[in-house]
């Protein structure tokens, strides 16, 4: 079986009755750190303001470019986990200021969960 290691999901207009997508692309990974999906645009549509990855368009082993940093858990300003990596050739390396156990560790991408996988 062939594994699943990202999976890219194109938005569709909110309260659209019909499919009529947008402009925007999100590529969606398992994070081990954080045992939970991260997403990151790739494609944006013209007028939108969102952070946009540069992305190899390698769905084996994706190189994505910047880094990608996820806070969350705000208590008083301060989030309660961090999640900062950089994803290249497929390997996730954590950087120095996560908060979870991978910190400073590098990791292959895991296969998405049943759930979050296209076909």
């Amino acid at each position: 079986m062939k594994s699943k290691l990202v999976t890219i999901v194109r938005r569709i207009k909110e309260g659209s009755e019909d499919t009529e997508a947008t402009g925007q692309l999100q590529l969606w990974f398992w994070c081990a750190g954080c045992r939970a999906p991260h997403a990151v645009n790739v494609q944006r549509e013209e007028k939108q303001e969102a952070p946009l990855w540069s992305w190899d368009q390698n769905l084996e082993a994706p190189t994505i470019s910047p880094s990608v940093i996820v806070r969350n858990g705000f208590k008083d300003g301060t989030p309660a986990q961090v999640c900062h990596f950089m994803l290249q050739a497929g390997q996730q390396q954590f950087l120095g200021d996560c908060t979870h156990h991978l910190v400073g560790q590098t990791v292959p991408l895991e296969d998405l969960p049943d759930w979050l996988a296209e076909d």
